[in-house]
């Protein structure tokens, strides 16, 4: 959500030439496919990843060790599943986990990360 229209505003030609690319690829389902894969990218994958780093890993780290340990922890275990941009995912997991513990409610980081 936030991060696309960021995107958008900031680099228009980028996101055409992405779109372009996508609509050369031949689904089997046409435009039905397109809308589950830009669904699956934009909503199931982030809904997700913060059920499973903020709501499980997250919980579990921080039920044994000080929350500010359990942040570095979890932020640098879900860069390291986000490698092709380790510092900017670093710097998102330590907001969205720091986000998750404030608020105590998963929709914070989940609209940060859609």
């Amino acid at each position: 959500g936030l991060t696309i229209g960021i995107l958008v505003q900031l680099a228009p030609q980028f996101v055409h030439d992405i779109l372009h690319d996508f609509s050369r690829f031949d689904h089997p389902y046409g435009w039905v496919g397109d809308v589950y894969i830009m669904l699956a990218v934009c909503l199931i994958a982030p809904v997700g990843e913060e059920i499973m780093f903020r709501g499980t890993i997250l919980y579990r780290f921080a039920s044994y060790k000080h929350p500010y340990q359990a942040v570095i922890s979890l932020s640098i275990l879900f860069a390291c599943f986000h490698p092709q941009n380790f510092l900017g995912s670093l710097a998102f997991a330590y907001v969205a986990a720091v986000s998750y513990i404030y608020s105590r409610s998963l929709w914070i980081p989940i609209c940060i990360h859609a």
